[in-house]
């Protein structure tokens, strides 16, 4: 099985450069819905029986570079679902997902990619890993594992991207039944179904058939 690269963002972490706090919100609750904006205009619903996590903003100056982000989502028991979005002040067209394997969901062809990944307890505490960072502080174990999706998104003009993580503690990466991996699919395609229904007025044309 492919293993998954936690890392969604960035090469900063493997450089050690840490984001700095920010004054963008790119990422907001609200009642029932997380809103995003930014690169994108977006109603999140939160998923039946899932608790917000609190929304982190940030911004890194990598070389001549300057990233903004905003990440937040929701969790519950063994489950947790990142949103995170992303935008550069780097030319247009930096940010494109032309060649990554594209899954359909929903009615929509979105770039994706899934695996699966042990998570030991020096990960956690190596505190160099922004998205175990992130678990950690909103109170989720990933221990031992992890199995997830991604959909990535990226604006029409290259300079800002949205990520959707779903992801599952799992035993065992090797013993994953085809059982667990389709109820997985299904919970995944359900909330983009949720998404897409409560933003009509998104234009997903680039996404479709």
């Amino acid at each position: 099985m492919t293993r998954w690269p936690i890392i969604i963002t960035s090469l900063l972490s493997i450089l050690g450069i840490q984001p700095a706090m920010a004054d963008h919100q790119y990422l907001v609750v609200d009642g029932e819905n997380l809103l995003m904006s930014g690169p994108f205009e977006l109603v999140i619903p939160r998923p039946p029986g899932a608790r917000f996590a609190n929304v982190q903003n940030s911004h890194t100056n990598f070389g001549m570079e300057r990233l903004q982000t905003s990440r937040g989502g929701f969790f519950v028991d063994d489950r947790i679902l990142i949103i995170e979005v992303e935008t550069t002040d780097a030319p247009a067209g930096t940010i494109a997902y032309e060649r990554m394997p594209v899954i359909e969901l929903a009615g929509l062809q979105l770039p994706s990619r899934a695996a699966c990944l042990p998570v030991t307890e020096e990960q956690i505490d190596a505190d160099d890993e922004p998205l175990l960072e992130f678990m950690e502080q909103i109170g989720f174990d990933p221990r031992p594992g992890l199995y997830g999706r991604q959909l990535f998104l990226a604006n029409k003009d290259g300079t800002g991207e949205g990520i959707a993580l779903y992801a599952k503690r799992v035993d065992d990466c090797e013993n994953i039944s085809e059982a667990e991996l389709d109820v997985f699919e299904m919970q995944f395609e359900a909330f983009v179904k949720r998404v897409r229904e409560a933003n009509p007025q998104a234009d997903t044309r680039r996404f479709e058939d």
